[in-house]
């Protein structure tokens, strides 16, 4: 008996269906006597109406007792087909050039048919094949090689200071608040401001140094909470290029490597450009200006205060001026060894965004989108529909096509963070807006729709890419494909022994309702195995893998903890369950046998507003159990990883933000884990109400904490912001000291 016949079976012996009056046999067989006249060797229609009837009355039954018994289970949709054929590797860009123009031209078609178009902009298509031209002489300036760095190697951990949290370990990642344990290094955020409206280039005429305040690099003297700084420098300055043409630069992260701050974010260049199409009329400007100071001269003869007349600035009322904005993914190394004076020493480009970096082995690995649709291509220039990667262009000999429909170049770029900055690349043609680094390899994600013929019309597809970074140079693996499936974030990806988890959420056609699963893949990326569906109709919220055992947090209105044994790779089981109220967000272990939740508390209805932390006994895999929470009424917990700090062997800081009826209080929570118990030490709470931002990193016995403020003064109507850094006293929660950074 195969499977599908004995899930039939189950069910109808779990619901069995009743056969409706109307079709009874001897009901059905008078219904045909009575309409049909009688005729000989016709008892074979009776027998066929009859059979059609027991099929039915099966169907019927199996409707009953799946809506009464529950949804068959699902399983994960894997494509087989995304291994049966190699990669396409490219020998010379005019193969690149030849697959472009035929998505182009495809893209094209579907938008004729009104259908899906990604939203690309005006294009103009590649004819022909592509010179391998060499680099334009500006091209060649920018990506010139920068002065040779002596080596050097990662600040070594010391439990003095805090160490940053990280996904995985021995693989760092940004922040924008860090410590070497000597001095607090802060990257604050640029801030604009004035009018940037479509019908007016005032951003490109008219900024003024009160418009825009750049990002700064600021060196801090922590000196023992009584803090001073050390140099600010200015890492975001504009520069203005060619007529009404202006670049600006935004960084999102940096890390400290030895005496080097490596800062990544990206260069935005703003073109101001007017369209051919006629706006709207429009009051003739000279008319308007002679209008208001009309009305100034009134108001000043009546004893009434002159109106400000708006500043005589460039503006063209007859079209639609606006912007063409460019960005390219940005690199940044700054020598720190004289915190005093902090000096760039070397830059790299990578187009078109950099969807985020990590530092492994002294390498700086870069992964970047490039989306050549989205510029102008041009015959006979590679570099319009090439990524540009760290120093070069990438060379034909290390593009991929693992997607010969892709609209997407993502490019895996290892940077020597010593000696030139030499860059080795791997790009490929496929979606990527995410991914996963172990070390050893990056795994880069996205979800996409593809067109699956009328019956099935669009499908989601999870598109998973291994490319090794132990060969000396990034390669290209292999892939993986699966249908409705999709992850939370890269905790749910995770690499151990050779072979590859996942815990996915999936979507269950035949009964409407999402699902997980785990998976586990072999080093081709090939299915080995997956665990019976889980946490039907819920969603992932956070997952932990520990060696041989996961654990999932799903959540609807309670939370399941569900604990998985994964020590056979072949035969992954569910050892223990369980439900309470609220969710953890992120998962921390704490000691042999512990674990720590931080999330939301809640009820059986439902989440009621209050921050939790949750300590599991995980000790038994059958029987988790929660021992101890600490809460905080209408409150929350960051529950970002890189927030949560470890200070010893069972010590822990999570920053909160806590509401009342008058006002925010935000700070950072102090707590150990002591006998199985969660014990307070202390809160540090900022000496001010709203913030928008907040870091916590500790020295010795004072916790600094770095954050955004704002005021509204009643008495001027004046509305300021800045930031800061408050110093405490990480045992008693004493402010010691403030220092503001921007104000």
């Amino acid at each position: 008996m195969n499977e599908d016949k004995k899930f039939v079976n189950d069910k109808i012996e779990q619901a069995p269906a009743v056969l409706p009056e109307a079709l009874q046999e001897e009901n059905i067989v008078a219904k045909v006597q009575e309409e049909t006249p009688a005729k000989p060797k016709k008892s074979r229609y009776r027998t066929l109406i009859v059979s059609l009837a027991a099929a039915l009355v099966i169907i019927i039954g199996v409707a009953v007792a799946i809506r009464f018994a529950g949804g068959r289970p699902g399983t994960v949709r894997f494509d087989d087909n995304a291994h049966s054929a190699a990669p396409v590797e490219i020998g010379d860009y005019s193969e690149i050039a030849k697959i472009l123009a035929k998505n182009l031209k495809a893209r094209e078609r579907e938008s004729r048919r009104g259908m899906f178009f990604n939203g690309f902009g005006m294009v103009k298509g590649i004819q022909g094949s592509v010179a391998e031209a060499d680099f334009a002489a500006d091209d060649a300036a920018a990506l010139e090689d920068a002065p040779t760095l002596p080596a050097s190697e990662s600040a070594s951990v010391n439990d003095g200071y805090s160490q940053l949290n990280t996904r995985t370990e021995g693989v760092d990642e940004t922040e924008t608040v860090r410590t070497d344990g000597k001095n607090i290094f802060v990257l604050s955020a640029a801030r604009h401001y004035g009018y940037y409206g479509y019908y007016r280039d005032y951003w490109i005429d008219d900024i003024a140094g009160a418009d825009y305040e750049p990002q700064t690099f600021t060196v801090v003297d922590p000196n023992g909470g009584n803090m001073k700084v050390l140099s600010k420098t200015e890492v975001s300055a504009e520069k203005t290029g060619a007529e009404k043409e202006r670049s600006a630069r935004s960084f999102n992260g940096f890390y400290l490597y030895g005496s080097y701050a490596v800062l990544t974010g990206s260069e935005t260049t703003y073109r101001a450009v007017e369209t051919e199409e006629k706006a709207e009329e429009l009051p003739d400007e000279t008319a308007v200006d002679a209008e208001e100071a009309g009305e100034a001269e009134e108001a000043g003869e009546a004893g009434e205060a002159s109106p400000e007349i708006a500043p005589d600035i460039a503006v063209d009322y007859g079209y639609y001026p606006y912007y063409n904005a460019e960005s390219r993914g940005l690199v940044c190394v700054y020598d720190i060894s004289d915190p005093a004076k902090v000096t760039l020493v070397k830059e790299l480009w990578f187009d078109s965004s950099i969807l985020d970096t990590r530092i492994a082995d002294g390498k700086l690995i870069t992964v970047s989108a490039f989306y050549p649709y989205d510029r102008e291509i041009e015959k006979n220039d590679y570099t319009t529909f090439i990524p540009c990667a760290g120093l070069d262009y990438v060379a034909p000999e290390d593009i991929v096509v693992a997607d010969e429909e892709g609209e997407v170049f993502f490019t895996v770029t290892e940077t020597e963070l010593s000696g030139d900055f030499a860059c080795e690349s791997a790009s490929v043609l496929g979606s990527a807006y995410d991914f996963y680094c172990s070390g050893k390899n990056v795994y880069a994600y996205a979800n996409d729709s593809t067109y699956k013929g009328p019956a099935k019309g669009w499908v989601s597809e999870l598109r998973i890419y291994k490319i090794s970074l132990e060969g000396g140079k990034p390669e290209y693996k292999a892939q993986a494909k699966f249908e409705e499936a999709w992850f939370r974030d890269d905790y749910s990806i995770d690499e151990f022994n050779g072979t590859l988890r996942l815990a996915l959420e999936c979507w269950n056609e035949p009964v409407s309702r999402t699902e997980s699963y785990l998976v586990i893949l072999d080093d081709n990326m090939n299915v080995l195995s997956q665990t019976e569906s889980f946490g039907e109709s819920e969603t992932i919220e956070s997952v932990r893998f520990s060696e041989n055992l996961c654990y999932v947090v799903t959540f609807f209105q309670t939370d399941p903890l569900f604990v998985f044994d994964l020590s056979d790779p072949a035969n992954p089981v569910k050892r223990g369950e369980l439900k309470l109220p609220g969710y953890s967000a992120y998962l921390h272990p704490a000691g042999e046998g512990y674990m720590i939740g931080v999330g939301e508390g809640g009820t059986d209805e439902g989440l009621d507003g209050s921050a939790k932390i949750s300590l599991f006994n995980v000790s038994d895999p059958e029987n988790p159990v929660e021992v101890d929470q600490l809460t905080l009424k209408d409150g929350w917990f960051d529950s970002d990883h890189k927030a949560f700090i470890t200070r010893g062997e069972n010590g822990f800081i999570v920053t909160f933000t806590q509401w009342d009826t008058e006002n925010d209080r935000c700070g950072a929570l102090y707590f150990t884990v002591e006998d199985g118990k969660l014990a307070e030490q202390s809160r540090c709470l900022l000496p001010f109400d709203s913030v928008n931002s907040r870091k916590a990193l500790f020295i010795g016995s004072v916790l600094y904490m770095y954050a955004g403020w704002s005021d509204y003064s009643a008495a001027d109507g004046a509305y300021r912001s800045g930031e800061c850094i408050c110093s405490f006293n990480i045992d008693s929660g004493e402010l010691i000291d403030r220092l503001d950074i921007k104000a």
